[in-house]
């Protein structure tokens, strides 16, 4: 993969010191600085004395990071790639260098709510030279899955206007299955749907469709969702 870089115009970085270091780059310089240190990620950051031929640092830090010569090869030898999102999902930090061998930044990403949960890797050793643009096993450890949970839902159904030559059938499905018996909304009164600690995630579907014999569109007034949880022992809390 090529790599190319934009210089500010009153800097000029001596490429050619770059590309004697190896195929593989890997450099941190802190412009503007001389000696060399070692950061938290374990980073060794370098002086510009050997980069800089010319004028004053405008910038504070430049970082080079060469990757495999087949990773991110989909998008095309003419296109530059731009981070928008990189999420390790079910981690409980950021994981960049050394976990990730080409220092890219993988931002932590927790369950959001209780239909979430974070499940782990059963595997104590995961292969991912499988993948080809080289993801550390680290954030193939952990993972996010939707958890399962009883609800209790109530649909309400009235018919709008009067009927007299056509006719309006509702089936309601879960999951493309059809639930109970085909719903006929009443005109001038309310029909009451109900299902009692029915279990469901967020990967499943609620809908509504017509009869294969109904004239008309279905239809929804009003609806109620609730989550079944356990019986409280008490009312109010005694603290």
């Amino acid at each position: 993969m090529t790599a190319y870089l934009m210089l500010l115009p009153l800097l000029a970085i001596s490429v050619t010191s770059l590309i004697k270091l190896s195929f593989a780059v890997f450099v941190s310089i802190d412009c503007g600085g001389s000696n060399s240190s070692l950061d938290a990620n374990s980073i060794k950051w370098t002086g510009d004395a050997n980069y800089v031929t010319n004028g004053l640092p405008l910038i504070s830090a430049l970082e080079l990071r060469s990757l495999g010569s087949k990773m991110y090869r989909h998008a095309g030898s003419n296109h530059v790639l731009s981070t928008t999102a990189r999420f390790s999902l079910g981690s409980p930090k950021d994981i960049r260098y050394p976990t990730d061998p080409y220092d890219r930044l993988w931002f932590a990403y927790g369950a959001t709510g209780p239909q979430e949960e974070i499940i782990t890797s059963a595997p104590s050793a995961i292969d991912v030279s499988t993948a080809e643009d080289q993801p550390p096993k680290a954030v193939m450890h952990n993972a996010i899955t939707a958890t399962s949970t009883g609800i209790y839902i109530n649909i309400y159904f009235t018919e709008v206007t009067l009927l007299n030559t056509t006719k309006r059938s509702i089936q309601l499905y879960m999951d493309n299955k059809p639930l109970l018996n085909p719903i006929v909304p009443p005109f001038g009164s309310v029909l009451q749907v109900y299902f009692a600690n029915i279990t469901a995630s967020p990967n499943n579907t609620f809908t509504l469709g017509a009869t294969s014999d109904s004239t008309l569109p279905p239809l929804i007034n009003a609806y109620e969702v609730y989550k079944v949880g356990d019986f409280l022992p008490h009312r109010t809390n005694c603290n």
